[in-house]
């Protein structure tokens, strides 16, 4: 049975601001030869290709960004677009909704605002402002406009189309892929990995996270060359 494995970036494979480490970057590069590899991640093509502008591998391996709102067949330029979430007019709609409840003394609060197509991010300065920003945002979502994901440092806004758990289903789609004839593995630290992890075989989780189901945990990010290579030689 064919294996693909779906790594998030951030928390997961690189730590957070940070590139993906060397000898990581090298495993994820021979996996790509052997199996199939796909990057997850809520943040922008260009993050993600900026990020591995440096490294110059990876070459095999295709990127699924804006949590399944995009996805390009390789991170490496040059690349090609081989999917685009196209209901924008909703996803605006998502945002201007979103920051109209961030009024009424949370606004301010906020540091910076990360845009895409499919995805708003809020970035705080510190864990209070967010907690009280999380809880106006989620009392004014009651029925379900958007899908709000609670981070360290920032809060995710999502139109309610696209998720992870979307991205992985579509990009198996667009490779003509039967899911019963695929096996899953996905990798994340995160609340919004969660879609995806519930329609894997198998999840590898770094870190804490609440997830019921039955998954292998890592403490951090620098357990994961150890746990692929046993896991994959």
């Amino acid at each position: 049975m064919k294996k693909i494995l779906f790594f998030d970036i951030d928390g997961t494979i690189a730590r957070r601001g940070e590139g993906i480490e060397a000898d990581l970057l090298d495993l994820l590069d021979d996996l790509s030869y052997r199996y199939e590899v796909v990057l997850i991640t809520g943040n922008t093509a260009e993050y993600v290709i900026g990020m591995m502008r440096q490294a110059n591998k990876l070459k095999n391996i295709a990127i699924i960004c804006e949590s399944g709102g995009l996805i390009y067949d390789s991170p490496v330029l040059p690349t090609s677009k081989i999917y685009e979430h196209t209901n924008i007019e909703n996803a605006n709609n998502t945002f201007c909704n979103a920051i109209n409840n961030m009024k009424n003394g949370c606004k301010e609060r906020v540091i910076k605002i990360a845009t895409s197509e499919t995805s708003m991010t809020f970035i705080f300065g510190n864990e209070t402002d967010l907690k009280k920003s999380f809880n106006l945002l989620k009392n004014n979502n009651k029925n379900k406009r958007y899908t709000i994901y609670r981070h360290t440092i920032t809060i995710d806004i999502l139109n309610n189309e696209v998720n992870k758990g979307f991205g992985v289903l579509k990009y198996l789609n667009i490779k003509g892929y039967d899911r019963n004839k695929v096996f899953i593995h996905t990798f994340g630290d995160g609340v919004n990995d969660i879609p995806m992890f519930m329609i894997a075989n198998k999840v590898t989780i770094v870190g804490d996270i609440k997830y019921k189901e039955v998954c292998d945990r890592l403490d951090s990010v620098g357990d994961m060359v150890s746990f692929l290579t046993n896991e994959y030689k």
